[in-house]
């Protein structure tokens, strides 16, 4: 189960410049990809690809800089998806050997993020125009808030915001929608907020839908962040799709919808990075003692109350009411549905 040296650079300069390229991945990826197997056949020095030849190969890299969990993860996948090929498309091994690769596990960082309605307070300050600047630089900083509001308001990537034109909008659909070109080379559709169609309908006939960088972006919201005196939560373009997410999850949108509006291959990949976020599903498990209840005091029973209240978003329906006031005989609740009679009330 090995392959010749010779052979080896010949599948891999096919590998590259017909599969990858048919397969649809990105320059810069193919890019990466090279430089990785470029290392390969340096440190096989003539000899063939087999296992113990990878494995080799991968602890030369971890001697010389590769110790980072997600750079090895990265470099493992790239390895089993060559070996993977040539099983796969080739026929060159008897078996598939590619999962006996080592493949660290890489673990979950903490996503540390400002609610969203900071998170517009930094985009706003951020690009706020000085006294002093041109007409061109309060441009460039008007183009960048609008599409990091973009970029907040939908979940999308900064990438696929930059690539968005006017021609790309679709708002005389009963729900209007953005196309938008996926890193993975998919086309799909994704619904646009309904405080920006004013902005967005006078774009229709754009090159671009925002004229701003990725680079700028950052900028401004590291600037804004600054300004507002947040200095241990770092907000950057990828975080507002981070906001995003755990802001519907928080607010009890079905793990499934959010996924599909963060446009994720699975709803799993969804789960693993948000779900951890959302207390506010556990946090009745971890009350639910009858030890805890009873060292609440009668303000903290109401707070309890009132979120449960909002969770179920009684809060929002105008028919509902609900008063609380407090004396030294206690806390008194009315709560009622304005539209029901008294015999429905009972």
């Amino acid at each position: 189960m090995e392959i010749d040296f010779d052979q080896l650079k010949k599948e891999i300069h096919e590998y590259l410049t017909v599969y990858c390229v048919d397969d649809g991945q990105e320059k810069s990826t193919i890019d990466r990809k090279r430089e990785l197997y470029t290392k390969l056949l340096t440190h096989l020095n003539g000899n063939p690809l087999n296992l113990d030849n990878i494995k080799s190969f991968q602890h030369h890299l971890y001697k010389n800089g590769w110790n980072e969990e997600g750079s090895k993860n990265t470099m493992a996948t790239r390895l089993r998806a060559f070996v993977n090929y040539c099983y796969e498309e080739r026929d060159l091994f008897v078996k598939n050997w590619a999962k006996k690769i080592p493949k660290p596990k890489v673990h979950r960082k903490v996503i540390e993020v400002v609610k969203e309605e900071v998170a517009m307070q930094i985009i706003l300050a951020g690009t706020m125009p000085e006294s002093f600047e041109n007409y061109r630089c309060r441009l460039s900083k008007r183009e960048t808030r609008l599409a990091c509001e973009f970029m907040l308001h939908t979940g999308c990537r900064v990438e696929e915001v930059f690539e968005m034109k006017g021609t790309d909008l679709r708002l005389e659909a009963d729900e209007p929608y953005v196309i938008i070109h996926s890193k993975g080379g998919d086309t799909e559709m994704q619904p646009v907020p309904d405080i920006m169609l004013p902005i967005l309908r006078e774009r229709v006939k754009y090159n671009r839908l925002f004229f701003f960088t990725a680079k700028g972006a950052n900028t401004a919201l590291k600037r804004g962040s600054e300004k507002l005196g947040i200095t241990t939560i770092k907000t950057t373009c990828h975080r507002l799709r981070d906001i995003f997410a755990l802001t519907r999850l928080r607010n009890g949108v079905p793990l499934q919808l959010v996924s599909r509006a963060l446009r994720h291959d699975s709803v799993k990949t969804t789960d693993r990075y948000y779900s951890n976020y959302v207390l506010s599903d556990i946090a009745p498990v971890i009350n639910n003692s009858d030890l805890v209840r009873q060292k609440m005091t009668p303000q903290e029973l109401l707070e309890e109350l009132v979120k449960l209240v909002k969770k179920a978003g009684l809060d929002k329906h105008k028919e509902f009411s609900l008063q609380t006031t407090t004396s030294s005989n206690g806390v008194h609740i009315d709560a009622v549905f304005k539209s029901l009679d008294e015999e429905q009330m009972r």
